[in-house]
């Protein structure tokens, strides 16, 4: 089979705000939501600033009943996939619960709040740490249990699956999802990014093979995609959730239609752990693979959405690979990135990427790169710096990675 597959419900909850209203309105300000970490005390930490969500986002959305409200990622999973669902409009009257399904995205899943609760909760009979709840967020299943909460909320009883592709696990739920709609497995479908990272475990670990920021003192601005002096990301967390549908469906039912998945494709360096190969030969593969299965030339892209993480080696080979995909035209396309605003909220990074893109094609305006100032020489493309703009968006090429070489590309577009 092949078979449309739109968008018709966006939900996120991240730094800006929840709901897509105040997501947009935080992503095309112009600003950075990064800030010196309130959570915890990170006052003995080389890294001390992140791009978190305030409590005072997150309280009016949690209702009684919601899953462990101690533990952060399920909190934003069922946050934002109510969101998406009630943005859809769907009803139980719309799809069979066999033809409804889940995919879910995420990195770490519960596991650094697992850590932070296994070394600061003390057992005072034996002097041994605990946590309460671990044992179960160090179940590497535990994210299917997301999916089993949302299936069981929403009647969504159909294909479902957990990927756990580090950075590039967002992109990937959305590129599943949609081969499950595409392929007449089902119908509907939730595709979910979530990670809830912002915690001391994770930043230490990031900080120890030197990819975090160290700007402490200046947050606003530590976030600087092909920025000549970037240093490195900040991490930051949250949920998006988008409903997929056979757009057939959609259009009998009257939905609102965002845009549409029209290719994806992912594919494996099989080289360094963490460094993307120099000659970017499978990232562009993975480029016009997914052009291909689209049905799309290059020529049809309008613009593209950036991974662009702010390290000095990533940004560069971003740059490269876009000149390889579209070559001399490269200069005509504009590129920003979602992590200079928000940051990088690894397993959730390329759903929020998505929800922002289906909404910049909505009200045809491009979110900016903001602090770009005094571009790497060796990053000399049209970032839209600084201040959102209108544009004319039909097609979107969105490009995600992650560790261990992982390349991840969607092709969207206006329906």
């Amino acid at each position: 089979m092949n078979r449309r597959v739109v968008v018709t419900g966006i939900g996120v909850i991240a730094s800006p705000g929840a709901g897509k209203e105040q997501f947009w309105a935080g992503i095309t300000s112009g600003k950075s939501f990064v800030r010196r970490i309130t959570r915890f005390d990170a006052s003995p930490m080389r890294v001390q600033i992140a791009s978190e969500i305030d409590d005072a986002i997150l309280r009016p959305f949690v209702k009684e009943g919601d899953w462990p409200t101690d533990n952060r990622i399920s909190l934003y999973t069922a946050i934002a996939a109510r969101l998406a669902l009630e943005d859809s409009r769907l009803t139980a009257d719309d799809f069979a619960p066999d033809r409804g399904g889940v995919v879910l995205g995420t990195s770490t899943g519960p596991t650094p709040a697992a850590l932070t609760a296994f070394y600061t909760r003390q057992n005072g009979s034996n002097g041994h740490r605990k946590g309460d709840g671990a044992a179960g967020a160090w179940m590497h299943g535990f994210p299917a249990g997301l999916v089993r909460e949302l299936s069981l909320r929403h009647g969504l009883r159909g294909y479902c699956n957990v990927v756990s592709t580090g950075c590039a696990a967002g992109a990937d739920a959305i590129g599943v999802a949609s081969e499950a709609v595409n392929w007449g497995l089902s119908d509907v479908m939730l595709a979910v990014g979530a990670e809830a990272a912002v915690e001391p475990s994770t930043i230490q670990a990031f900080d120890n093979i030197r990819a975090l920021s160290h700007r402490n003192d200046d947050p606003d601005h530590a976030s600087r995609p092909f920025e000549r002096d970037r240093d490195g990301f900040v991490i930051g967390e949250g949920a998006a959730v988008l409903v997929l549908e056979e757009k057939g469906q959609a259009l009998l039912r009257g939905a609102r239609i965002y845009g549409e998945i029209r290719g994806y494709c992912t594919t494996t360096d099989a080289s360094h752990m963490t460094a993307p190969r120099e000659d970017l030969s499978k990232a562009t593969l993975a480029a016009r693979r997914a052009l291909q299965l689209a049905d799309a030339q290059p020529q049809d892209v309008d613009y593209v959405s950036a991974h662009a993480t702010s390290t000095p080696v990533g940004d560069r080979l971003e740059t490269q690979l876009v000149k390889n995909v579209f070559g001399p035209r490269a200069y005509e396309i504009c590129v920003s990135s979602l992590k200079s605003i928000i940051g990088h909220s690894s397993g959730a990074a390329g759903a929020m990427q998505a929800a922002a893109n289906f909404l910049m094609l909505q009200h045809q305006v491009l979110m900016p790169t903001v602090n770009l100032e005094n571009p790497d020489p060796e990053c000399d493309l049209d970032y839209v710096a600084n201040q959102s703009r209108p544009a004319r968006l039909r097609c979107i090429l969105q490009q995600t990675f992650g560790f261990s070489g992982k390349n991840s590309m969607l092709v969207l577009s206006k329906a």
